[in-house]
């Protein structure tokens, strides 16, 4: 196998990507874009302090924009 970046490796053979891993961070966001209507609510239902729950988001929310980022290159 072929190292592409940080998390992908693709094999010559079948064009396959492997996907990088989710971490805690992206899989609050997530959470947080597809179920909360504001960060005081998400806070709240995760028992963080607003500006907790600010940095996780924000953490995520780069996370996950890298990762997709690495999935959609071209191999």
């Amino acid at each position: 196998m072929e190292q592409i970046s940080n998390n992908i490796k693709t094999n010559k053979e079948t064009n396959f990507k492997r996907v990088p891993i989710l971490n805690m961070n992206m899989i609050l966001y997530l959470d947080y874009f597809n179920n909360f209507l504001s960060v005081e609510r998400f806070a709240e239902y995760y028992g963080y302090s607003v500006i907790r729950a600010n940095e996780i988001l924000i953490k995520g929310k780069n996370d996950h924009e890298n990762r997709v980022k690495q999935l959609n290159k071209k191999v």
